[in-house]
């Protein structure tokens, strides 16, 4: 599970439609495809720009010595086209669990993160009672609450999903203070992404009411909870737990062996990002992973502070980005 959409061909198609440019690079041994790596890149408004890989590179990270070649293959093709692009830094954030290996040894530990470095993941592999059992009760209290309620949870076509999906969203972000992506974005996401079976959108009703959405990947092994929004009535029936548990049993039926929550705050502190969306995640139970976060490597050793200059100037950012995935507080 070391790879990620984010490093998917139709991610990438989905970064070109808002503009970013991507390099890809492919690693192989023979005839086989052994590692690579998408880069994406903004055109910068002023001055140097940098590469991003988020998820990646993707190699494989337990065989030391085959990971080294792979990754020092991708690097140098890499810092050519770099060289012949006025690129000053790379910076990456492979799924890779601590301890950081000693082969990013030439690459610095960002000054802040493009990714989450925590989140919770559900193991799918038991049956349906197995999976509520590893929930905590108030998780499994709220899902029944909102069956007895008779909160109905559907899926909807894609077509339909982004136009609702985006109200929730902004009401949940003007309730709860987080950012939101313009429609265009959620457009362009929805359509890119949906006709590969690769992302859904499941809503909550009440008498035809509706009470939330919420948006999920589909990639390899691995579901994902991109972004959700509930609405400020009915918070009562606890619609955004059966959303969660509909969805989760649509990743496991689709054959993923993990759900994501991502972004989670595993230490109760107030300031984080996470820590509001983090009191509803973890009622659902599941293992906190933490990776070793964002890795820099500067082209030109002088320019570290244009490269986290460029960093934060692309739309990677934690503040403003396509990578931040959010959820609701149900």
């Amino acid at each position: 599970d070391q790879s990620g959409i984010m490093q998917s061909i139709y991610w990438a198609r989905f970064k070109r439609k808002q503009g970013y440019k991507t390099l890809q690079v492919l690693v192989f041994d023979g005839e086989n495809l052994v590692g690579g790596a998408i880069c994406y890149m903004a055109n910068p408004s002023r001055g140097a720009s940098v590469m991003v890989s988020p998820e990646g590179p993707v190699i494989p990270w337990q065989h030391n010595k085959q990971a080294h070649e792979i990754l020092t293959a991708i690097q140098s093709e890499v810092s050519k086209y770099a060289c012949a692009n006025d690129m000053v830094g790379w910076r990456i954030e492979p799924r890779l669990s601590l301890p950081t290996p000693g082969i990013l040894k030439a690459f610095r530990r960002a000054p802040f993160d493009l990714l989450p470095q925590e989140t919770l993941y559900l193991d799918l592999s038991p049956d349906a009672e197995g999976i509520l059992m590893q929930m905590r009760p108030k998780g499994r209290y709220n899902i029944r609450l909102a069956m007895k309620h008779e909160v109905v949870v559907r899926e909807i076509e894609p077509a339909n999903s982004a136009h609702v999906l985006y109200p929730l969203l902004i009401e949940a972000a003007q309730r709860d203070g987080f950012f939101v992506e313009p429609m265009s974005f959620f457009i362009d996401l929805i359509n890119t992404l949906s006709p590969e079976a690769m992302l859904r959108c499941f809503l909550a009703e009440s008498n035809g009411e509706v009470l939330g959405a919420i948006l999920v990947s589909m990639y390899g092994q691995r579901a994902t909870y991109l972004y959700g929004g509930t609405s400020g009535q009915k918070r009562n029936l606890m619609a955004g737990y059966l959303l969660q548990w509909q969805a989760i049993l649509e990743s496991k039926y689709s054959n993923c062996r993990f759900y994501d929550f991502y972004g989670y705050d595993p230490f109760g502190v107030s300031t984080d990002l996470y820590a509001r969306f983090s009191q509803f995640k973890r009622q659902f139970g599941g293992q906190v992973l933490r990776f070793v976060g964002g890795r820099d490597l500067y082209f030109v050793e002088q320019l570290a502070d244009v490269v986290v200059k460029a960093v934060q100037e692309l739309n990677f950012s934690a503040s403003n980005s396509s990578v931040l995935l959010r959820g609701g507080d149900g």
